[in-house]
């Protein structure tokens, strides 16, 4: 454990446009590490620093006493051994009340750690606390930060001006101790992984529809001087057709099957193949299930019951396990 110095930490602005080398990063990180385990060695809760909002005087005064008490030995020597602050001796020294250091007392010895042990004075240098940019009345937000640490995937960060700051949850950074630019002090996601999940869920949602809607899982054969397959989704949706006059080729090719129901697709082909000459009135025609089961009504809707009755048609059903039935006419 290292002991506190007495030396006043001097405030230095971090350039905009300062650019880290593979050194700088390094010791970053390590100053950064060891700035963690000395808020362990005090009981200081860093989610609990970060979920606290406090406001620029109050944290200027807070700053001040913590500078104050760097360099006063006894306090600071009572610190290290007790890993306490006496608030009643601290008020006396300083002027504010008990109550105020007593709420404010684990960024009081945060800062102290940040800025009284040598160890961490890379990372206390990127900070410009108390500074007045562009003349105004008070510091505006730079919109920075240094990550100091990962809760699953979010992140708290230290930005310029001393505040411990929680960032927003759906938002995580790959790269320990860089600087966070950005309209919000947040660390965002790299593009590639973006680009790879969204890439990532339109193939799942293309796998999942295909197999939902477009998955086979019914079929029959229509069988006569005209014969057609059809197929079905688990739904009743017809996602497959085929159709073959008496001389193997290809036929009913442009023929489109109504919405696709079961009831719909059997009528159209009849209606369709009777306009084509494909078929004539009183024939016969045999229905195999193929795959799948089929109750007897699917094949006694409206439509289709509608061209065997006005066209005296007649359709022998098997269902392809011994069982069957006859669709004709009403007499």
């Amino acid at each position: 454990m290292n002991k506190l110095t007495s030396s006043r930490y001097v405030f230095i602005e971090r350039s905009k446009d300062y650019v880290y080398s593979d050194g700088d990063r390094v010791r970053l990180r390590k100053d950064i590490r060891s700035f963690l385990k000395e808020l362990t060695d005090y009981n200081i809760s860093l989610r609990k620093l970060s979920e606290r909002e406090v406001s620029y005087t109050d944290r200027n005064k807070i700053l001040n006493i913590a500078l104050d008490l760097i360099n006063n030995d006894a306090i600071a020597h009572s610190l290290v051994m007790t890993k306490k602050l006496p608030m009643s001796d601290i008020s006396e020294n300083t002027g504010y009340p008990v109550e105020f250091i007593k709420v404010n007392q684990n960024l009081i010895v945060a800062y102290m750690l940040l800025f009284g042990i040598g160890d961490h004075s890379f990372l206390a240098r990127q900070l410009s606390i108390g500074t007045k940019l562009d003349r105004s009345k008070t510091p505006l937000r730079r919109n920075q930060g240094i990550k100091l640490k990962d809760y699953g995937v979010t992140s708290v960060v230290l930005t310029p001006f001393g505040e411990f700051l929680y960032l927003d949850p759906s938002l995580r950074s790959s790269n320990t101790g860089d600087f966070i630019t950005g309209s919000k002090p947040i660390v965002k996601p790299k593009r590639a992984m973006i680009f790879a999940t969204l890439v990532a869920a339109l193939i799942f949602l293309f796998i999942f529809f295909a197999y939902t809607f477009y998955q086979p899982v019914r079929s029959f054969t229509v069988m006569g001087k005209v014969e057609a397959s059809f197929s079905f989704n688990r739904y009743g949706r017809m996602v497959e057709a085929q159709g073959l006059n008496s001389d193997g080729r290809s036929v009913l090719a442009d023929v489109v099957y109504s919405n696709k129901t079961i009831d719909s697709t059997l009528a159209r082909f009849l209606a369709e193949a009777l306009d084509q000459n494909l078929l004539t009135q009183n024939s016969e025609l045999t229905l195999i299930v193929v795959e799948g089961y089929f109750d007897e009504n699917e094949f006694k809707g409206e439509d289709t019951s509608h061209q065997i009755q006005r066209n005296n048609l007649r359709i022998k059903v098997n269902q392809g396990d011994g069982n069957g039935f006859i669709l004709s006419p009403i007499k």
